[in-house]
């Protein structure tokens, strides 16, 4: 027969709970695994970081970074050095350029000192050449009878010689030639006598085929000045 406590009756004993090493009697019972809390990530960290991701793609520098600023004063120091030394290049260079020692030759050539009588010189020539060596078929005695007036010395000859040929051949060809002075310069000017080249277009038309082509010449001239008129004595064809 089971028994029976009553009321009355001491209660039953405590029970000792056995005791855990490492905790205290007290202590509850660890979780045999720890679950981690979800990390709130900050919305403008994130940003930050895409961003950063970005510019290291692109190569742009990060906002983050550290950047160096130029004192103003400290550029304009140098944009003031950099002017100095250029201009104190440029004078050292005159002043060597005056320094050093003029050939008679270089003295006597006045081709860049001398505006009026270079420019007086390169009208002239100009002229004659384009004269001299542009011709009509129909009227070549027209062209030669000018550059007797335009011509001296051996160049006349030189030229004469040549033209024989273009009486001979123009009537039948029905050859019109035209010559424009491109470009001259007057390479020394000594005086009454003057050194030029001069580069010049030619365009020719035969009238017998109807075909017209266009060439470049270049010429030495050598040109003399007899009074006010500046006459080319010598003609090389380059």
């Amino acid at each position: 027969m089971p028994h029976v406590r009553s009321k009355g009756s001491a209660p039953a004993p405590h029970r000792r709970r056995p005791t855990v090493a490492g905790r205290s009697r007290g202590d509850a019972a660890p979780s045999p695994v720890r679950r981690s809390e979800p990390e709130t990530v900050d919305q403008t960290d994130a940003v930050d970081q895409r961003e950063t991701g970005d510019q290291r793609k692109t190569g742009e520098p990060s906002p983050a970074s550290d950047t160096v600023e130029v004192d103003p004063r400290r550029r304009r120091q140098v944009i003031i050095l950099l002017v100095l030394l250029v201009v104190f290049t440029a004078t050292a260079v005159a002043a060597g350029i005056a320094g050093a020692p003029a050939s008679d030759d270089d003295t006597r050539n006045t081709a860049l000192t001398d505006a009026a009588a270079t420019s007086d010189v390169l009208g002239q020539v100009n002229k004659a050449v384009e004269t001299v060596f542009s011709f009509d078929f129909s009227d070549t005695a027209k062209t030669q009878n000018a550059a007797q007036n335009l011509l001296r010395d051996g160049a006349v000859e030189q030229y004469n010689q040549l033209f024989e040929q273009v009486k001979r051949l123009a009537p039948a060809q029905k050859l019109v030639l035209t010559t424009t002075i491109r470009a001259t310069a007057v390479t020394r000017l000594d005086g009454d006598q003057a050194q030029l080249l001069v580069m010049a277009d030619q365009r020719s038309t035969r009238g017998d085929t109807n075909q017209t082509s266009n060439a470049a010449a270049q010429l030495s001239v050598v040109a003399k000045k007899t009074g006010d008129t500046w006459k080319i004595s010598d003609l090389t064809v380059l």
